[in-house]
């Protein structure tokens, strides 16, 4: 699938040791603040250099990026974080799609559902109750009279 952006791997302070910990991973820098600047120049350096292509920021978990080195056999090398960041972006792109495309699949059907919905109930069947109700208020009352003129 082609990308919509390229991502970017970012770490959170806490997590950044235990990623330096990782095989593989001794091509950082020995500190959070020094990785942080040097990211934050090097995106201001691409801005300049390249408008309007878009770069997203994946955070990387170190759990999570150390099953996914071993399930691939890596070493937790810059190639491999830009991969695993990439890999985390394109599954949550295509999982947004996915869901716009149920979302669509879902409209489509109430639509169609709510074209062949049953009408509303017939005026007349309201009509109907509304005239027994009125004929047995009548016969009370008629019975009602004819059981005072009886007992006078």
């Amino acid at each position: 699938m082609a990308t919509a952006g390229e991502a970017v791997p970012v770490y959170m302070r806490k997590d950044y040791p235990l990623i330096r910990e990782l095989p593989g991973a001794d091509d950082m820098p020995p500190t959070w603040e020094e990785w942080r600047v040097n990211l934050e120049a090097s995106q201001i350096e691409r801005a300049k250099k390249e408008r309007g292509f878009a770069r997203y920021n994946v955070r990387i978990r170190p759990d999570l990026f150390k099953a996914w080195l071993d399930a691939n056999s890596l070493s937790a090398s810059e190639h491999s974080r830009k991969r695993y960041a990439q890999n985390l972006y394109d599954d949550g792109l295509e999982a947004r799609r996915n869901a716009l495309e149920q979302e669509k699949r879902a409209r489509e059907v109430a639509e169609r559902m709510a074209v062949n919905a049953p009408p509303p109930p017939a005026p007349w069947s309201h009509r109907a109750i509304k005239t027994c109700a009125l004929i047995l208020t009548a016969a009370m009352i008629l019975f009602g009279l004819i059981a005072l003129k009886a007992y006078k």
